[in-house]
């Protein structure tokens, strides 16, 4: 599955969720991350998420899609320098 995870944690735990979710996924910005995850690489994240957030403080947002293809993405403004895992520019006419 393709995800979309945001983030908004206390800033003494950011550090830990930053490294944790990028073992997973590609950061796209500060907080937002994206890649394609199997069932149980989902299922992993989630938990150690869990372990490290505080539940009555910190958030984190998880947007979940069948495919990486059921969606247009458009950036406007500085481009982001890291490589998006399923943007193919040669797609869009710019």
């Amino acid at each position: 599955m393709y995800v979309i995870l945001v983030y908004d944690v206390g800033a003494e735990r950011v550090g830990n969720v930053f490294k944790l979710v990028k073992q997973y996924l590609s950061r796209i910005q500060n907080s937002v991350f994206e890649g394609n995850l199997s069932d149980k690489n989902y299922n992993e994240l989630l938990n150690r998420l869990n372990r490290v957030i505080k539940d009555n403080y910190d958030t984190v947002v998880i947007f979940k899609f069948r495919s990486d293809k059921v969606f247009d993405r458009v950036e406007v403004g500085r481009k982001n320098k890291q490589p998006s895992l399923f943007v193919d520019e040669e797609m869009f006419d710019f």
